[in-house]
């Protein structure tokens, strides 16, 4: 669970890191907003087989 967590830090924090954006949540593509307490909306994905 330790290692789930570092990874979702280390992907949520590096456009903040690399200056793109100042907060997490600002970047477009980011789940962070997904993870955020006060989410209102989840973002729903359909997985469709792929035969």
């Amino acid at each position: 669970m330790e290692k789930i967590e570092q990874c979702l830090n280390y992907i949520h924090y590096n456009p903040v890191e690399a200056e793109i954006v100042f907060h997490e949540r600002d970047y477009v593509n980011s789940s962070y907003r997904n993870y955020e307490e006060d989410n209102t909306v989840f973002c729903n994905v359909n997985v469709e087989p792929l035969w």
